[in-house]
């Protein structure tokens, strides 16, 4: 009995990192800043089983991950290019880094990370920097 139940466990063991190990991913996730945006870029593999990608960003100097927005797949080895221009916010340091990382979301509710990656925006615009000022008023 107790062989069977070990059995039982070793099969289930493989079937699961098979599971885990079936989505072949993207080729590269990289990002680069243009005038006040954010421009992050990546290609798919195998989007059979990816549910959606998600955004996540935070200044460098935060370790807080904030969702940004999700982007439903579009097909085997599509490219996908995203627009961040949302970005309201500088850094203590006194840069303009920004730490992005993407979520995949798959159908068997497995979700994979990307690595960060962080990009640097030279200014941001009046208004980013008149925004950003009045939040921090409030935290």
């Amino acid at each position: 009995m107790q062989n069977k139940l070990k059995i039982t466990v070793l099969i289930l063991t493989v079937l699961m990192a098979a599971s885990a190990m079936a989505w072949n991913g993207y080729t590269y996730f990289s990002g680069t800043s243009m005038d006040t945006r954010v421009i992050l870029a990546w290609q798919a593999v195998d989007e059979s089983n990816v549910v959606s990608y998600e955004i996540y960003r935070t200044r460098v100097d935060s370790r807080s991950m904030a969702f940004v927005d999700a982007v439903v797949p579009k097909g085997d080895g599509a490219k996908y290019s995203y627009v961040d221009d949302a970005v309201f916010s500088k850094s203590a340091s006194g840069d303009y880094a920004f730490s992005y990382r993407l979520k995949v979301k798959l159908n068997d509710e497995n979700s994979y990370y990307s690595d960060p990656i962080t990009v640097t925006i030279q200014r941001l615009g009046v208004s980013q920097q008149t925004w950003g000022s009045i939040k921090a008023m409030f935290r």
